[in-house]
């Protein structure tokens, strides 16, 4: 989480609304960040994908630690 936030700054009530499947999801082979205008605090849709180097680490993530 930490290095998320250094390589993609939001908001700390952004980090933790993060659902999976909706807000950060997986689309052609990259993780992306989606925030609806209404969570943002400018009012503004909000999409960007994660930076190449988190890719791995989130799949570990989600594939090892989560579903315990």
């Amino acid at each position: 989480m930490v290095a998320l936030l250094a390589l993609h700054p939001i908001r700390h009530r952004n980090l933790f609304e993060l659902t999976l499947g909706s807000s950060i999801r997986f689309d052609h082979g990259r993780w992306w960040i989606s925030l609806e205008a209404e969570r943002t605090k400018a009012g503004r849709y909000d999409e960007k994908y994660v930076a190449e180097d988190l890719n791995p680490v989130l799949d570990t993530y989600l594939r090892l630690y989560r579903p315990a």
